[in-house]
């Protein structure tokens, strides 16, 4: 598939040029330690008495403010204040029961490059965010300038050291070196940015030197407006005390610049880079009812926008390791998952790849233009006779057809959406998945790893017993399955089915990355929620987007969910067949988990 991103969560509106808000989302490192531990000490710094002094700060400043119960604040910083910003959020949603909170936070590296580019164009929606706050009465405080609020609150020079330095994870700089990336092959051959077009960035803030890097070849070609998101590790992150402690009215807010930004960035035709590396684990003590309140309040003003900016903008999201992401893939040595990324990204031969995947989808469409529109998946034992774990059919829409991570905008923009891709993907009708399947791979949902999932579909969609329970079962966190179920219109249908084999690099590393851009591009999966309109023939032709999107529904695709998630079927135990409608024929497309294309090409030769 084309792995949806979103900005981690939309509440905290774009840092200046800009810094994650989410829909779809790193422990703290100091250079004593090892990723992901609780326990933190730093050359004999009190780090929880230290942030215990913090927080008393905070409260002190949101009480000089004046701040009020369900008043809207912001908070104007610099990035290295990161950790007293956080406190303030937390404090402001928990002991002071605020509106909601706008954290406007420069990055000094991004500042510098502004002023060296002669930057000062801004989105047009920043300029409704700030009339918003304004009229509506927003508290403000500011921590800027040379007054240092460390000092002011009481911190000893190391807990001032430790609260700076420590702000993301440390990465020596023979590291550094092995995680570069070259601008371009970002910039212009995965998204062939245009000179000028605006460019929203993604990110942790352990990427912002490649972050900078980005920009800075951005300004270079013509470009004068730049979003740019960071998201925090999980001690800093600042959409964690949202979705604990804001009220369920702030919770549910939408404001008319939120909108207006998705707006914009369709209108500008904004670039999209989303470096993939985030914490998998970031939401995890959450309530994930919470998490589906918020989004699904976004979704009902806002999911036509985002099927928009998926459809009709260029994006790709890349991936970059960080330190967080690969402790969660099992590397012991950030720099090993760096040297693994070259090999997962196929760097300097970018195109020769893509150019394969390309073929790959024409011998699939060459056999559902000859009828074969039904794939059954099928799971054997040692012995190749079904074992019963998995016997799912999925029927096709007469409109299917198979695409590969290189998409084209309605206007003809052309562009890579993931990178990594090993996927031949299409859209299968929505009423025409029956049996069961059991999904070969851990999933994450809101920060909670789903396991062991089993599930059974009846004319399309997920079947339900007597009492109208969805028939799925999984040995761990169940509830957060059943949760996301709930939580959106018409993602208990496919929406997406895609073929992938083990001559994936992903495939031959045989590692759990716990990152749905990378397990996705591991194995065969198919997706729960929205299709892609690019998979059916004729719905990129349409200029209106709602059209589009009717026109895709009507071919019988899953055009209109608000959601998207997807789930690993394959695995070398699982075959995929292709079933002629017209006939009844079958053929086998992947048998002990490769393509049988590449067996015949290889018996022509």
């Amino acid at each position: 598939m084309k792995t949806t991103f979103t900005a981690p969560f939309a509440l905290h509106q774009p840092l200046q040029a800009k810094a994650v808000s989410h829909n779809h989302q790193s422990g703290l490192v100091s250079a004593r330690r090892s990723a992901g531990t609780d326990s933190v000490h730093f050359s004999g710094t009190n780090v929880k008495g230290a942030e215990a002094t913090l927080k008393t700060y905070a409260l002190q400043l949101l009480t000089q403010a004046q701040l009020k119960p369900g008043q809207k604040l912001k908070i104007e910083a610099d990035s290295f204040f990161l950790p007293l910003v956080r406190q303030m959020v937390e404090a402001a949603y928990r002991e002071k029961q605020s509106g909601l909170v706008w954290v406007d936070m420069k990055e000094p590296e991004l500042e510098k490059l502004k002023k060296q580019y002669g930057i000062t164009e801004d989105f047009d929606f920043v300029r409704q965010q700030e009339e918003t706050f304004a009229s509506e009465g927003a508290a403000v405080i500011r921590l800027k300038g040379p007054e240092n609020h460390y000092v002011k609150a009481g911190l000893s020079p190391k807990q001032t050291e430790f609260m700076i330095r420590n702000r993301s994870a440390q990465v020596s700089p023979q590291t550094r070196q092995l995680l570069q990336i070259a601008p371009d092959e970002i910039l212009e051959e995965c998204l062939h940015l245009k000179p000028g077009q605006p460019v929203q960035i993604v990110g942790t803030r352990e990427q912002l030197p490649i972050i900078a890097q980005l920009v800075e070849r951005a300004y270079q070609r013509g470009t004068r407006l730049v979003e740019v998101k960071l998201q925090e590790d999980k001690r800093w992150d600042l959409s964690i005390p949202f979705f604990k402690y804001a009220s369920d009215a702030v919770l549910t807010e939408v404001p008319a610049y939120s909108t207006a930004r998705l707006q914009e960035f369709v209108d500008k035709n904004i670039a999209a880079v989303f470096l993939e590396g985030s914490d998998p684990a970031l939401l995890s003590e959450v309530d994930s009812a919470r998490i589906s309140m918020h989004r699904k309040a976004k979704a009902e003003h806002q999911n036509d926008l985002e099927l928009q900016l998926m459809s009709e903008t260029p994006w790709v999201g890349y991936y970059s390791p960080t330190t967080i992401s690969a402790k969660a893939a099992g590397y012991k040595k950030l720099k090993d998952a760096a040297r693994d990324a070259k090999q997962i990204n196929h760097v300097g031969h970018l195109a020769q790849h893509i150019e394969r995947l390309k073929q790959q989808a024409e011998q699939l469409n060459a056999l559902v233009r000859q009828g074969y529109r039904t794939l059954r998946f099928v799971s054997v034992d040692s012995q190749g006779r079904p074992d019963g774990k998995t016997d799912l059919n999925v029927g096709l829409t007469q409109k299917s057809i198979f695409v590969s991570a290189e998409m084209t905008t309605p206007s003809g923009h052309r562009f890579m959406a993931n990178v990594p891709s090993e996927e031949s993907f299409t859209a299968p009708d929505r009423m025409k998945t029956n049996g069961v399947v059991s999904i070969t791979m851990p999933i994450s949902i809101n920060g909670k790893r789903v396991e062991g999932i089993r599930m059974e579909f009846k004319d399309g969609r997920i079947a339900r017993d007597e009492q109208g329970k969805p028939k799925v079962t999984a040995t761990q966190n169940l509830e957060e399955l059943l949760t996301w179920l709930e939580s959106a219109e018409n993602v208990d249908m496919l929406g997406e089915i895609a073929l992938v084999d083990k001559h994936s690099p992903i495939a031959k590393m045989n590692r759990f990355f716990d990152s749905i851009l990378l397990d996705e591009n591991r194995t065969s999966h198919f997706a729960l929620g929205a299709a892609y309109p690019d998979t059916i023939e004729g719905a990129m032709d349409i200029t209106d987007p709602d059209a589009r999107i009717a026109y895709a529904t009507e071919q019988g695709a899953n055009a209109d969910a608000e959601d998207h998630l997807d789930f690993m079927i394959g695995g070398p135990n699982v075959q995929v067949i292709m079933r002629n409608d017209d006939n009844g024929k079958e053929l086998t497309v992947i048998k002990n988990n490769e393509f049988q294309f590449r067996n015949q090409a290889k018996r022509r030769r």
